[in-house]
């Protein structure tokens, strides 16, 4: 079960998108730095944009996620956001990693719509003990992708926003490709690689093209 939330903006067929990847935000030094480049930027939005954050807003000092989040809130466009290895609690058991996270934006995976677009929001960031971590997606991410599309018409352009790239997981890529099977074509947006990147993942009836921000 998820909640459904109305939003007017989601029904302008006509949008632009901003791909933030891996600030990487580490302490208030570097806040002004992000404050006088990206954010000066991303205030100069209309009210037809918003902002898709990859993941790893911070560098391991989740003190900065609320005041990032504070910022974003000023912008004149929505934000949405995706977890990063760096946005995580080092902590045991590895379930309670995402808590810090999900206190301040919400939940991990979920979707939204813009217009004929469905944007589905992925974390593709695994703890394997309190540092390490593998990209993958869990079967639980997996049910709740194939249950969100079983309400999205065939003909809507389906978009999946993940820090880790659909192209280099660990684990879950079979999973993921048998539930978009006859989807035709996806996009992907991503982070975590540093790079901007054009990938191309071929399965059954579905091609998803992949692109990395920088």
């Amino acid at each position: 079960d998820f909640a459904v939330i109305a939003d007017e903006m989601g029904l302008k067929h006509d949008f632009t998108l901003n791909a933030v990847g891996d600030v990487q935000v580490r302490d208030l030094h570097e806040m002004e730095y992000a404050n006088r480049s990206i954010f000066t930027e991303l205030a100069e939005a209309d009210n037809n944009t918003f902002n898709l954050w990859l993941g790893d807003l911070c560098f391991d000092n989740l003190a900065m996620l609320p005041i990032l989040k504070s910022m974003m809130e000023f912008l004149p466009s929505k934000s949405w956001t995706i977890m990063g290895n760096h946005d995580r609690d080092y902590v045991e058991p590895l379930s309670e990693q995402n808590n810090t996270y999900n206190s301040i934006f919400g939940a991990a995976d979920y979707s939204f719509n813009r217009g004929n677009v469905h944007f589905i929001v992925l974390n593709t960031i695994i703890g394997t003990n309190k540092k390490k971590y593998k990209e993958g997606l869990r079967p639980q991410q997996l049910r709740f992708i194939k249950n969100d599309l079983a309400h999205v018409p065939a003909d809507k352009q389906i978009v999946l926003v993940q820090h880790a790239p659909i192209s280099g997981l660990d684990e879950g890529l079979d999973g993921l490709l048998k539930v978009l099977e006859g989807r035709g074509n996806v996009l992907a947006i991503a982070g975590h690689w540093h790079k901007s990147i054009r990938r191309f993942v071929q399965g059954k009836g579905v091609t998803i093209h992949e692109v990395t921000a920088g």
